[in-house]
């Protein structure tokens, strides 16, 4: 079965709801600012990164947050600075490239090498929360609750905080 089949399975076997729209491909925020006025809700970004040891956090935030890494360095208890993880560490992880990274691609993450999933606090202020459903081509929605019973399942662990900076 092809991973977006699998993850819509998911959803069904866990009774989340969700709405999917196709689009052209937005591998940006700045790309994707024209679906809004299509898509209310609230519209997400996630990020991998990487403290010096090589321990791996996913953070979705609002798509117009600017994160805090500081801040999320500190919550996740990272060992020094926090970076962007490689492009290869992305697609052996998550099976996603850069571009099409979401909080669904935990679905890929079988060994549990993503460390703490992050969500921003913020993502929850509308429904649905829209993120990409392992391909940049689509938005796929689902509530604040629902999001986190997926977090619940497929991350070895996650917290909510505030992300933006100042």
């Amino acid at each position: 079965m092809d991973p977006e089949r699998r993850l819509f399975a998911r959803f069904e076997e866990m009774g989340i709801a969700s709405e999917t729209v196709e689009h052209d491909a937005t591998a940006t925020v700045a790309e994707s600012a024209h679906l809004a006025e299509t898509m209310p809700g609230s519209r997400s970004k996630s990020l991998l990164l990487e403290d010096k040891d090589g321990t791996l956090t996913l953070v979705t935030a609002v798509g117009r947050t600017k994160v805090d890494l500081k801040k999320v360095g500190e919550a996740v208890g990272a060992r020094g600075r926090l970076s962007f993880a490689k492009p290869e560490v992305m697609e052996e992880v998550l099976g996603v490239a850069p571009g099409h990274l979401t909080p669904f691609a935990l679905i890929n993450d079988r060994s549990l090498r993503i460390e703490t999933f992050v969500i921003d606090e913020a993502l929850f202020e509308a429904d649905p929360i829209w993120a990409h459903p392992l391909r940049n081509t689509a938005s796929t929605g689902v509530t604040g609750e629902d999001l986190k019973r997926f977090a619940e399942l497929h991350a070895k662990a996650f917290i909510v905080i505030g992300l933006a900076q100042g």
